[in-house]
Order: structure tokens, then sequence, then C-alpha cells
């Protein structure tokens, strides 16, 4: 299998991350374990800090269209979608091509964007609610390596199962 960096074109940073004894303490790691809106829209250091769209996802959506040769006739699977911006960036490429969306997070979902809302659900990354081979593209960017090992192992059979070859994972951050 060979390597490729999908997310190459993701920005860096804008500010250095400082570590102190203050910032990301166990308190904020198990308000973040939670995924809800803590997580996604509340101070950084429970999460995200405010995760909002700003196009950074669409260069990314861009590398993967052209390293898998995705296309408007393409199905996309993206495990753990959190409020679906990759999945809009790969509908803004290509208008026709079949997304859909998983996330454990109930706030992650209510508050997908419209443009992908219709095609996002709340799964369990080791049971996926697909039918074998239903994807020509499987992406897990983050999910895998949160699970306990056991369940690491059953999302990747989940992937390598809804898919028919392509995906890309990323096992750590």
């Amino acid at each position: 299998m060979r390597e490729f960096n999908a997310l190459s074109g993701y920005p860096e940073p804008k500010n250095p991350r400082i570590v102190s004894p203050n910032l990301r303490t166990i308190h904020h790691r198990i308000v973040a374990s939670y995924r809800d809106k803590e997580f996604y829209d509340g101070d950084r250091n429970f999460g995200y800090g405010g995760f909002n769209y700003d196009g950074r996802w669409l260069p990314i959506a861009k590398n993967m269209c052209k390293e898998y040769g995705l296309t408007n006739k393409s199905s996309v699977l993206q495990i753990g979608c959190d409020k679906g911006f990759l999945l809009n960036d790969f509908l803004q490429i290509h208008s026709n091509i079949k997304i859909r969306g998983t996330d454990i997070s109930d706030y992650a979902i209510e508050n997908t964007m419209d443009s992908v809302k219709p095609f996002v659900q709340k799964a369990d990354f080791t049971q996926l609610p697909f039918e074998d081979g239903e994807f020509d593209f499987v992406i897990a960017i983050g999910p895998v390596y949160t699970l306990i090992l056991n369940d690491s192992i059953k999302c990747l059979q989940e992937i390598e199962r809804v898919g028919v070859g392509k995906s890309f994972i990323t096992l750590g951050s």
C-alpha cells in the first residue's frame, strides 16, 4: 500500500501551541470526549474552539479526487464527518457525487452544513449501516485511533467491507 498525504494542503496553525499545566487537562479531555457543543464550539481547551466552515477542506477534497480518480459518478463515505465540511467540498467539486457521512456526535449531526445534512447520520464506527461494497472511496480522518484496539480493528474491517478498495485513513495526528 502506497502512502499518500491527502492532508498536505491543510493550513498550519497560525499561533504556536503552548503547553502548560492549565491547558488540555484531564478535565478538558473528559469534557472533549462527550463530543458535544463544548468540543466543537466551546473553549479551545475542550476541542476545536469554534468549528466553522472556512473552505480549508477544499484543497484536500481536490487532492483526494485527483489521487483516487473520484468523479460525479463516484460514491464517498466519510466516517467521523463532524459537521460535514469535507463532504460539502466534494459536492463543490463534483455536484453529482454520492456522499454519505457518519458521526457519533448528536451535536455535530444537528449542526452539519445544510448542503450535506440529508446525507449524514449517526452510526457506530464498528457497525456501519451500509451494504457491502457500497462506496468507491471511504475516508476516516481520526475515528480509528480514538477507539480501543478491538474496536479499531472492527472499524478497519467495516471500512474494508463497505468500500471497494480505496480508502484514506489516519491512524494518528
